[in-house]
């Protein structure tokens, strides 16, 4: 029932703090109530964290259990400990413990980091990491792809010139970018591990032979997508739904997320088959 209850029967010498942490890492607490991963690793004031204090009380526990007396009727005494209180903490946002999960696992177990920018891959993305080693069947398409970069290098060429590597990984595939001359000098800044990225570009004969190669046209930050390219809001409404209730509360939900974005909005008449278009001169939105 609780991180409590596990550690008063599992055998403390075989699972000792390490693994706890690893549990606690991983995942393996998630379903017990009334705590989440990041109490597990709040100190106290002496620098006590409240993992510990759990396998203090398991241990503790165990050896009152061991050491208690037996009734007269033959029935083993209940042992009775105060439990530690849950300290209070802010919850991991779902990097922190997507990156946590792979440390301890190798792998992503509750999730994928992409998973916060689904909307931007879907509404913006044509393609996936695997496609940047796949020329043939892309021709001259321009890959649009958004990626985690996993780890980033910056290396010195025979030349003693800089360029870059970024290690892109998305949610099937990895991929190793390389970055040259005037686009490693005006990208080097996304070489930064844990960052979220956007990468536009072309297949190219390459410089040195006959093969082709991925070049970069641009990489954008996956945050900021969103904001940079969406230039109106269009709303569909039937107007068979139309009623002063319906249009308060699309009224309120639109005066709440106030933005840059224009505001359009389509009422169609399925019956008449008939579209009207509206376009707000005073109101836009996020």
């Amino acid at each position: 029932h609780s991180v409590f209850d596990l550690s008063k029967r599992i055998n403390l010498r075989v699972c000792n703090t390490t693994s706890f942490k690893n549990l606690a890492y991983a995942g393996a607490f998630d379903s017990f109530k009334n705590c989440h991963r990041s109490q597990f690793f709040v100190e106290d004031v002496n620098g006590r964290s409240f993992l510990d204090k759990v396998l203090s009380f398991g241990a503790r526990y165990q050896q009152e259990q061991n050491s208690s007396q037996v009734s007269m009727f033959g029935d083993q005494m209940e042992v009775s400990l105060p439990e530690p209180e849950y300290p209070e903490a802010e919850p991991w946002n779902s990097l922190t413990k997507l990156t946590k999960e792979k440390e301890v696992v190798g792998v992503f177990i509750s999730g994928h980091p992409l998973d916060d920018f689904k909307y931007e891959i879907k509404a913006f993305c044509n393609a996936t990491v695997s496609m940047l080693t796949k020329p043939k069947e892309v021709g001259r398409k321009e890959l649009i792809v958004a990626a985690i970069v996993s780890n980033a290098e910056e290396r010195l060429s025979r030349r003693g010139d800089k360029y870059g590597v970024l290690h892109m990984e998305d949610y099937n595939d990895t991929h190793k970018l390389f970055l040259f001359g005037e686009t490693y000098l005006r990208y080097k800044h996304f070489l930064s591990t844990g960052a979220f990225i956007c990468v536009r570009g072309v297949f190219q004969k390459s410089r040195y032979n006959d093969s082709m190669e991925f070049r970069v046209n641009s990489i954008e930050l996956l945050n900021q997508l969103a904001e940079k390219r969406i230039k109106n809001i269009n709303i569909h409404l039937f107007n068979a739904d139309l009623n002063q209730i319906y249009i308060q509360e699309i009224n309120k939900v639109l005066k709440e997320n106030s933005g840059d974005c224009e505001l359009k909005i389509t009422v169609q008449d399925l019956n008449e088959n008939i579209d009207v278009k509206f376009h707000s001169r005073s109101m836009r939105v996020k």
